[in-house]
């Protein structure tokens, strides 16, 4: 694709405060979406990853554009504002901190050892190609 395919991202720690304001706050049968109005492309998300680790000036060099998936959606949206107006809740973790904290996760040994077939979670679809290897490697 052209990477502008729209994502919403939450923090881990995001979502999981969001599960425990809807256990002790939430109306037993309504139904909460868990989300955020927070939207990025593709692309952008591929460049504030880049540049996290330091490699803005070699943008060109990380980003290669693939066949989309067939039925590849171009944007998924859910309506979260029950989460926001009945709960009270809302993210806590900017794009920017969050980002950090999961290079950060990743750049550390000992989490890596834990899930020796991470990498496995990175590859491109329908595989890995080059450039998304090429960025892997700069990553230990």
């Amino acid at each position: 694709g052209d990477g502008s395919h729209m994502r919403n991202f939450l923090h881990a720690a995001d979502a999981a405060r969001a599960f425990d304001a809807v256990l002790h706050g939430g109306t037993v049968g309504h139904i909460y979406n868990i989300g955020t109005p927070f939207e990025k492309t593709n692309l952008e998300v591929v460049r504030d990853l880049i540049k996290e680790f330091g490699l803005a000036d070699q943008e060109e060099k990380f980003i290669s554009y693939v066949k989309d998936r067939a039925f590849n959606d171009v944007r998924y949206s859910i309506d979260c504002s029950k989460m926001l107006e009945e709960l009270g809740w809302s993210p806590q973790i900017s794009w920017e901190e969050g980002l950090r904290q999961t290079v950060a996760w990743y750049r550390d040994e000992a989490n890596i050892s834990r899930w020796p077939n991470y990498s496995t979670g990175l590859t491109a679809h329908p595989s890995l190609d080059q450039h998304a290897q090429q960025f892997v490697n700069a990553m230990k």
